[in-house]
């Protein structure tokens, strides 16, 4: 504690504990308790310069000559907790890496499936997603490299969720392709959301290393309530329809059928 031992003899625990008279009180009566065992917890003492230590504290009530004394075992676990600490901020990290995508930055079809699609399922709530392609990505990647592939990946993400209510989920559904699972949303208002998201995409300006690289997106949409998990797999069907079709209607206006 950083006392000497006879400044340490002359003190009350109360002088180096983060108690008041009530909190002593309390332990006396959980110690009185467990007589003749021992209580255990954990709490916080000062040092003489003011800086707060974990401890952990094992009391016990003793008959001495017939008096009756407080014994404390006092263990510093500072590197325990610094070590709990630790751990507890990796579980963290890994438990965020197992539900993102890490190029993107948007959900994973881990998350999708485990976790996301079953609490919608619950609510019953009415929702809608989009299907999300990247027009002729195969072309940019081609023409542009992969590096910029991956670039325009990543920036297509963030002007999609930019473009979504804090409420809704962007999740990288595999390759190029992306789903966006509205929260209480009518098919009017997903037909809206991705209306603001492809004329969003198409006006943004996407440059990697000086050049500019068009970057436009196609949509499919579904909409409803899922009554169970597997209806999910019916939305995807209808929305990849669609998609597929709007794909097509772009490719041929512009004559370039390879570059889907």
């Amino acid at each position: 504690y950083g006392y000497r031992s006879e400044e340490l003899l002359s003190m009350q625990m109360q002088d180096i504990a983060a108690k008041d008279s009530i909190s002593f009180e309390r332990e006396m009566q959980r110690v009185i308790k467990k007589y003749p065992g021992s209580y255990q917890f954990e709490t916080v003492h000062y040092m003489k310069t003011g800086r707060p230590v974990p401890v952990e504290i094992i009391s016990k009530l003793v008959v001495i000559n017939g008096k009756k004394l407080l014994l404390k075992h006092i263990r510093n676990i500072s590197k325990q907790k610094k070590l709990q600490f630790e751990a507890e901020l990796l579980i963290q990290k890994l438990s965020s890496h197992a539900y993102y995508d890490q190029l993107t930055g948007a959900y994973n079809r881990t998350y999708l499936f485990s976790v996301l699609l079953p609490k919608v399922v619950a609510s019953q709530l009415q929702a809608g997603i989009l299907l999300l392609d990247i027009n002729k990505f195969k072309f940019i990647n081609d023409t542009y490299g992969h590096q910029a592939g991956d670039y325009i990946l990543a920036e297509f993400a963030h002007t999609v969720e930019a473009c979504i209510r804090k409420q809704d989920k962007l999740v990288r559904y595999g390759g190029d392709e992306f789903l966006v699972f509205l929260m209480k949303t009518s098919y009017e208002d997903a037909v809206s959301s991705a209306n603001r998201i492809k004329k969003t995409v198409a006006a943004r300006k996407f440059i990697f290393q000086g050049q500019q690289i068009e970057c436009t997106t196609s949509a499919g949409i579904a909409a409803g309530k899922l009554k169970t998990e597997k209806d999910l797999e019916v939305w995807i069907k209808q929305a990849d329809t669609a998609l597929y079709e709007e794909k097509r209607n772009v490719t041929e206006g512009a004559g370039q059928g390879s570059g889907i």
